[in-house]
């Protein structure tokens, strides 16, 4: 007997539901998906973003910020907003990074944006990208790759990163000498370069260290109290 035929259309439309709505329809109404843009960049802040999507709302375009063109995050970046129930948007600057190291500094950005986002209520779930957060005080559902199949995961990865490049252009005004418009903080090698003549700016992460031409750099130290001193939040 023949297999059955397959029609391929119909299988698209049968795709299962995403995970935040399938958390709802178990009684879950409030779920945020949660993302940080900067953890490796040797400048700048990280930035993390919570974004609650309504029920079965598409956003034509939306993926993982990584795989997207700078034009294709900005043009998405409103709708996003738009379409939004609620968002957040929080941030650790380089001095706290360098006072808590960056991963209890990129928890503490995504427990500033989950903060904003609930505005005085508690996510029934909070769906974060990659591995579980040790000590994190809501219910989270960690999923490996959740920037690319779950949509307001991907959308907070998008406001994320768009919050922080708009962050290091400005930056970039302030401190053109090292390009930030164009390494956004990350380890080119004309970054450190920049780095080797000039010394800190005082949004670099002090206690970061990288390789560049084979060769560790560790940036200039300045070592007077107050000077160039970034602001701690």
């Amino acid at each position: 007997m023949p297999a059955p035929r397959t029609n391929r259309k119909s299988d698209k439309k049968r795709r299962p539901p995403r995970l935040e709505d399938q958390l709802r329809r178990r009684g879950s109404f409030f779920v945020l998906g949660v993302d940080e843009a900067g953890r490796g960049p040797l400048a700048g802040p990280v930035v993390a973003a919570a974004v609650e999507l309504p029920v079965a709302t598409e956003i034509p375009g939306l993926d993982d910020s990584k795989v997207l063109t700078p034009e294709k995050r900005r043009y998405l970046f409103p709708r996003i907003l738009d379409a939004a129930t609620r968002f957040g948007i929080g941030l650790v600057t380089s001095a706290g990074i360098d006072r808590w190291n960056i991963r209890e500094a990129t928890k503490r950005a995504m427990l500033r944006a989950v903060e904003e986002a609930s505005q005085g209520y508690r996510p029934d779930w909070v769906l974060v990208d990659g591995l579980r957060w040790e000590a994190f005080p809501h219910r989270q559902i960690a999923v490996v790759k959740g920037d690319r199949h779950v949509p307001s995961i991907a959308a907070a990865s998008i406001l994320a990163k768009e919050v922080r490049d708009r962050l290091m252009l400005a930056y970039d005004r302030i401190y053109p000498m090292y390009s930030f418009s164009q390494n956004k903080g990350y380890p080119t090698g004309e970054h450190a370069d920049a780095v080797f003549v000039y010394g800190y700016s005082a949004v670099h992460r002090r206690t970061f260290h990288t390789s560049s031409g084979g060769d560790l750099w560790t940036g200039q130290r300045l070592e007077e109290e107050g000077k160039n001193a970034p602001l701690d939040i």
